[in-house]
């Protein structure tokens, strides 16, 4: 009896072991929190946002039950605005923030920003900023338009949107898309003065925008200089993924040799990417593009192409000019009359300087 009982208080122990270290057990998860959240995700993943052990939530992601539950709620979310709130929590909550941005990818759009409540709305749109689904952006754009009569709503949503589309071309980008799509449906009032402000307001830098390859080296230098990144390696893989997504964006930092020697130092592996991405641009005989031109040069071009169009009428105009002053020293004598031959001997000085150094054109 006494051998009995010890063989079946053996098992019973084993199990109380497996059952305290999670990565030995086998066995799907059953707590409650779960159990709810399989029945109801919308009810139940209330309560899995208040956990806080690591390990918990570990086992939880990995279990296949939640994984399915968190599917059926994706999809929920693409016609109810509750659904799609709740999955905005569990993508903002950074344990569970990738493989609810895996869900959101997997399933089509939320319904009309208009449908959520304002505090819904501004959550939403921080969780679509966040996880960066395909859609995103036009919804967030669709958001911006039903926000312009408010100016701190109009704001965020501004910023979400510029954040997720990566610049304002693509920001600018959505919302023709989506003012596209409110045109087959019903006429509703919008401020474009209001959205163009905003859209200015977005392009115009605080200061001077330095070049491309100057802000990344310059970044990059003072993060690096940093004691504490010596020894993290984290930092060091991000920062030289951070650089390679930048010669993804502007090609002429491909051949930068400040860029390439510093991702070097941090990651041999992201360096390699960069050299072959280089090697493949020098094979191909281009050169680097030169930098996408910044507001500013765009605005210096603008200005200048309005000053070419404003020289051409002047050039134009000179002969109405130069009879006026005839007919002014035709009709006064004296004094006057050697004024008005100043004058006419100043105006076409100045006009000479104007568009043979401006232009390099001589007036005949």
């Amino acid at each position: 009896m006494r051998k009995t009982a010890t063989a079946q208080a053996t098992p019973g122990k084993h199990a109380k072991e497996k059952r305290a270290d999670g990565r030995l057990s086998r066995e799907p998860l059953d707590f409650p929190s779960l159990r709810k959240f399989k029945i109801d995700p919308v009810e139940g993943a209330p309560a899995l946002l208040r956990l806080q052990r690591r390990e918990t939530i570990e086992q939880l992601l990995a279990d296949a039950e939640f994984a399915k539950a968190l599917r059926a709620l994706a999809a929920k979310a693409t016609k109810s605005p509750s659904a799609a709130v709740v999955l905005s929590r569990l993508a903002l909550r950074p344990e569970f923030s990738g493989v609810a941005a895996a869900a959101m990818g997997a399933t089509g759009s939320w319904p009309e920003p208009s449908s959520f409540t304002a505090p819904d709305r501004r959550l939403a749109a921080d969780a679509l900023e966040l996880a960066r689904p395909s859609w995103a952006l036009l919804w967030l754009a669709k958001a911006l338009l039903s926000a312009l009569p408010y100016v701190d709503l109009r704001r965020f949503f501004a910023s979400r949107l510029l954040l997720s589309s990566g610049g304002l071309a693509g920001a600018i980008d959505a919302l023709t898309k989506s003012l596209v799509a409110l045109e087959s449906g019903p006429r509703v009032g919008r401020d474009y003065l209001a959205l163009i402000h905003e859209l200015r307001s977005c392009s115009r830098p605080a200061a001077a925008v330095p070049s491309v390859a100057a802000a990344f080296v310059e970044f990059a230098r003072t993060v690096i200089s940093d004691r504490s990144v010596s020894n993290d390696a984290q930092v060091k893989s991000d920062l030289a993924e951070l650089l390679r997504d930048g010669t993804a964006a502007d090609r002429g930092l491909l051949l930068d040799e400040k860029v390439l020697e510093i991702v070097a130092s941090l990651d041999q592996g992201v360096a390699a990417q960069v050299r072959a991405a280089a090697a493949e641009l020098l094979a191909k005989g281009q050169k680097a593009p030169r930098a996408t031109p910044g507001q500013v040069d765009l605005i210096r071009e603008a200005a200048s192409s309005d000053a070419d169009q404003a020289l051409g009428r002047a050039l134009q105009d000179m002969g109405v000019l130069a009879r006026q002053f005839e007919q002014l020293e035709a009709n006064v004598e004296g004094k006057g009359a050697d004024c008005a031959r100043r004058a006419r001997g100043a105006s076409d000085l100045v006009l000479q300087w104007v568009f043979g150094r401006r232009r390099a054109i001589e007036i005949s």
